[in-house]
Formats: structure tokens, sequence, C-alpha cells
């Protein structure tokens, strides 16, 4: 069956994907929505109700828009909901309707009638370039493939024609929605359910109770020990904590396997694979058989390690802060205090949007002297290094 043009309502792309999903090689529909990467994220292009704009493909989330988009839709509220972040923070959103919601090479795909998430106004997101996130509960009973190669999304009803080896199937947890989960073995017989987020620019995050499992089961060794925040989520900065360094010595995902991957623990509801994976291999997920595919791209097993500096940096109000400390430095510089200099250098002021999208600090060697201002207005100079 062709089609001129896809017109799909929520409602209707249930029944029809329960209804389609047979074993006909032949889809009944096939989608090829192009994307481009920024500093880990998938970026894709789509038309709400008509407006064009860019957003963020995120597996692990539902449809978000910013407040910037509903106000030149002129979308008010119905409703309020209460979410929890990626760091278990949080806070309460509006939510509205979305007329319709468009992708894809022509004639694409047109869904229609989604309910969805208004982020607060001013919100980091903004400064991405973005005009809000797509979420996987849009595609309910299809198929969704995401191929780094081709640097496209694929959304069928059918999977068959991509003649996947059932190697690479694991099964698809229904753990929350439409947001995929599968169940990996971190090592040592060490289980874990772990969201696919590529929403998510990290290889793997590991919660703090699998990273502890794994350090008694002897699955992981502890690299370092740090304080600090683990990072920015919907509700902003994650608050500051302790954290540990870890390295996983062996992860498999369908019959792809990595090696010493280096993680630091997080405060946060569930593990998460990221877009990081997608650099390995090809993603593929079928709701309507509820499985999870993962084609690797290379059938030996893949080293992941790689030094990191025992600091971290962020912005904070046009300025590089120190955002965690590793190791020895805990005792030395705190987060939140000013960056003044590295080797020297003034550290100007920084443009948050170009913090988003590429590295904060850009240092060339693997040893540098950064001039730090403490909270108690005096300056200290310390050495920072790759480990």
């Amino acid at each position: 069956m062709k089609f001129k043009q896809l017109y799909i309502s929520l409602l209707v792309v249930s029944l029809a994907f329960s209804c389609f999903t047979t074993k006909a090689e032949t889809p009944a529909f096939y989608v090829e929505v192009p994307y481009t990467t920024i500093n880990g994220k998938i970026i894709i292009e789509a038309r709400a109700e008509g407006v064009p704009g860019k957003f963020i493909f995120d597996t692990g989330a539902p449809t978000y828009i910013t407040y910037s988009l509903a106000r030149r839709l002129s979308l008010d509220a119905t409703s309020t909901q209460n979410i929890l972040d990626a760091h278990n923070q949080s806070m309460t959103l509006e939510k509205t309707q979305l007329k319709s919601l468009s992708m894809g090479i022509k004639p694409g795909i047109n869904i229609e009638e989604i309910p969805v998430t208004i982020m607060p106004e001013g919100h980091l997101i903004e400064q991405f370039g973005v005009d809000g996130m797509i979420g996987c509960e849009l595609f309910p009973g299809a198929v969704v493939r995401i191929d780094s190669r081709q640097k496209k999304i694929i959304i069928t009803d059918n999977i068959s024609p991509f003649r996947i080896n059932l190697r690479n199937r694991l099964p698809l947890l229904h753990v929350q929605g439409q947001i995929p989960f599968i169940e990996l073995n971190v090592g040592a017989g060490v289980m874990e359910t772990v969201m696919f987020d590529s929403g998510s620019g990290a290889f793997y995050e590991m919660i703090s109770a699998t990273a502890s499992e794994a350090l008694r089961e002897n699955a992981a060794a502890l690299q370092s020990k740090g304080y600090g925040s683990s990072g920015i989520g919907m509700a902003g900065v994650a608050s500051a904590g302790e954290h540990n360094l870890i390295r996983l010595f062996e992860l498999r995902v369908s019959t792809g396997r990595f090696r010493n991957i280096v993680t630091e623990s997080m405060d946060a509801p569930c593990s998460r694979l990221g877009s990081q994976l997608l650099d390995y291999g090809t993603v593929t997920i079928d709701y309507a058989s509820s499985a999870f595919y993962f084609e690797p791209f290379e059938s030996a097993p893949q080293d992941l390690y790689k030094k990191r500096w025992n600091v971290d940096f962020t912005v904070a109000n046009g300025h590089v802060v120190i955002a965690c400390v590793w190791g020895e430095l805990v005792e030395k510089i705190s987060p939140g205090e000013r960056v003044l200099k590295i080797d020297g250098e003034p550290v100007g002021e920084v443009n948050i949007a170009d913090a988003l999208q590429s590295s904060i600090v850009k240092i060339k060697n693997e040893k540098a002297i950064i001039t730090v201002l403490r909270q108690d207005g005096t300056e200290v100079e310390v050495t920072i290094e790759k480990k």
C-alpha cells in the first residue's frame, strides 16, 4: 500500500499498527527522518502546527515544547503535571494539546492531537537552539530504527525489511509507558533494568545502587571519589553530592561487547544507555512485538577506556565554574567556584548556548594549572590532569 501523504492521530496510529504488524514483507508505511547531532543530542526538523522547528529526539522522555513555541502557537495550558527529572529532582509543569506535528522526508508523517508538556519560561533547553523534545510515546505499536551511519531515523510498521539477526534481540520491558527499558548483565551476574535514553549524550550512566553492587561483586573497580553536581536535568542543575567514578569491566548489549566503561554513579531513578551506544551499532525498537535490537558494527569487544579530567566544569551566570571535583582536589576547590585562568590565560565570559553545543573549556595537554576564585574571596592555583 502506498501513501501520497500519511496523516495519523494518536488513536488511529495505535489501531493501525496493531493491524499492520504482520509477517508481510512490504510495510504499509515507511518514513525516513534525517537527523544531525550536536554534543551528543539527536536533532531532527519537524513542523508543529505548520511552524518549522528543531527538536531533540529523546526516547527517554515524553514530548515537550518550549515556552516560546507555546506562545508562538497561542497554546494555553489545560492541566499541570508533576515530573521527576533524570537527577531525581521534581517540578510542576503545564500541559497542553498540540494539534499536529509532522516530520520526515515527504510525504512524511503527520501526528495529530498530541498531549505535550510545556517547559518553563527561559528554560536552558531554549539555549540549545531547539523548540522542544520529541518523545517515544508518539509511536505506539511502531518500529523505530536509529541508524547512525546514515544519520536517519526510520519509522515504520514492519521490522522484516531490516532482516535483523534474532541473536541481537532483547526483550523490551514495559516499565514506564513507551520509554524503552531492557535488562542487562553488567558483570558477575549483576542484573539491572536500564533505560535506552537517546536524549543522554553519554554511553552508560549507572545509578549508585548498581554501582555499589557491581563493586561488591568485583564486576567493577573504584577509580576515584568525588563531590559536586552530576549534571543538568529538566529541573535544573543537580544538587551537589558525593559520587564514585567507576570502571565497569564489561557490559554486553545483545551481541555487542564493551569493556572498561568509565562512568560516575548518580542519584537517579534508573541507569541509562545513552546516544553514544549508536556510535557502535544500530538500535531498532519494535514496540508492537516488545523487542529491542542492537546490531553492533563490530563483532570484536570494544574497549571504551578514556582518561578524564579530575575536575568537571559547568557554566553559571556567564562564567566557567567548578561542577565536580575528584580525588585530592576535593580538599582544595569546591563546586560553584569560578575559574579565572587556565595556564595563565584569563577565562572570559561564556555564552551558555555555545557551552551547551561544544566543550565548555578546551585544554590541549593532559595537565593544566587553573586559577580558582574561592568562596572566601581568595584565589588559589591548582593542577588538574587527565587520569
